[in-house]
């Protein structure tokens, strides 16, 4: 997987923060980072997805639908998309990538999302609704 980990907009992805408080330093440092809603389609019933769960594990991402996750990284939509679809994905695939930017609604994600969100806070607060 070494040949993915720049990806092709030329953006080291091994050296973006990987936890919430590495997260946290890099916007004290000024790093501006972005949390994206990582929308995933796979479509080959059986293939081996765990290399890509383990990647969005190691990106500090946060599950909150069953093919739906939060990432806070400091590269593009398109660049994170390249890096995953390029070395994780099959190429029958598919992925949508949006930038959090805005207020947003949330109901009955799974658990650990306001904490996640709290931690990696995109530009406005979430409003949350359990049942």
């Amino acid at each position: 997987m070494d040949e993915i980990a720049r990806n092709s907009a030329g953006i080291d992805i091994d050296s973006l923060p990987r936890s919430g408080q590495d997260a946290a330093s890099a916007r004290k440092g000024g790093m501006k980072m972005a949390v994206y809603l990582v929308v995933l389609d796979l479509r080959k019933h059986g293939n081996d997805y765990e290399h890509l769960i383990n990647e969005l594990d190691r990106l500090h991402g946060h599950r909150v639908m069953p093919s739906a996750w939060l990432v806070d990284v400091t590269v593009t939509a398109k660049d994170l998309a390249d890096h995953l679809a390029g070395g994780y994905m099959g190429c029958s695939d598919r992925i949508w990538i949006a930038e959090i930017t805005s207020n947003g609604y949330f109901r009955n994600a799974m658990g650990g999302t306001l904490n996640w969100l709290s931690d990696s806070p995109p530009g406005r607060q979430y409003e949350a609704i359990s049942s």
